[in-house]
């Protein structure tokens, strides 16, 4: 009689996404991805993550994944738990009376502008007028003087 060595079973692991608010109170019931993942297959659960759902008559909209947790990924020898949590939407308050009301005052009139009062002499100075009619009529004479205008006295021969 020849006995053959039965085949271990390969060990099935689960994968479920769980619901809570920011307190961590469950407000949906966890839903099981699937329970028969092998050892080193991956798993998605983002097909599960609504961005919001109704639960007891309030709406939730998704906030993030519990720390630690990853919505995709592989199975390493152990079942995996993704949670979600959810938050409830923050309502608009409504502006409220200021408490201390007082009426406007009528503003008061300006006052008329006065004129400014001239602390200097308005006439800017006269500089360099004489002085320059003397170089002005230098440099013509050197001017006519260079190109011949002015006649030289010829010594004759």
């Amino acid at each position: 009689m020849v006995y053959k060595k039965a085949q271990p079973t390969p060990k099935k692991y689960t994968v479920t996404v769980h619901y809570v608010d920011e307190q961590g109170h469950v407000i949906k019931d966890p839903f099981t991805v699937g329970s028969d993942y092998a050892d080193g297959s991956r798993y998605d659960t983002r097909d599960h993550k609504p961005d919001t759902f109704s639960y007891n008559g309030q709406t939730y909209e998704f906030k993030e994944i519990q720390s630690g947790d990853s919505e995709t990924g592989k199975i390493n020898g152990s079942n995996v738990d993704v949670t979600y949590v959810y938050k409830l939407p923050t309502q608009p308050t409504s502006p409220t009376q200021p408490t201390n009301q007082t009426d406007p005052t009528t503003p008061t009139k300006p006052t008329s502008p006065t004129q400014p009062t001239a602390t200097q002499s308005t006439k800017l100075p006269q500089t360099a007028n004489a002085p320059q009619r003397g170089f002005v009529a230098l440099g013509l004479l050197a001017l006519l003087g260079s190109l011949g205008l002015i006649p030289r006295r010829r010594k004759n021969n």
